[in-house]
């Protein structure tokens, strides 16, 4: 079962630390280490998996709502995780449709 369009992992508070690390990142030319370990803690990174998988099952519309937020807070920390959405997007869509050739 895919989330509901209401469910987000990023809360207010994650946004506004990414949004005051980013100026730092973009200075710097430096990783968003502290940005990408925050996302995995919450899970972000597996928001389009299925339920079944540990995801939160999140479809393409939903993901890419959550991907906008992250953008307008930390524009170089969503380009950054935004080749791991699409190849995750890709493999949980194509499990949903019934193709488990990327299970």
């Amino acid at each position: 079962m895919a989330a509901t369009t209401d469910t987000s992992v990023l809360t207010d508070e994650m946004l506004q630390r990414f949004h005051e690390r980013a100026p730092g990142y973009d200075r710097d030319n430096k990783f968003f280490h502290e940005d990408f370990e925050e996302l995995r803690d919450a899970g972000y990174l597996n928001i389009t998996a299925p339920t079944e998988f540990g995801g939160m099952g999140l479809n393409l519309a939903q993901t890419m709502r959550e991907q906008r937020k992250l953008a307008y807070h930390a524009p170089a920390t969503a380009v950054a995780v935004n080749m791991h959405i699409y190849w995750t997007v890709l493999c949980a869509d194509l499990y949903r449709i019934g193709d488990e050739s990327m299970k």
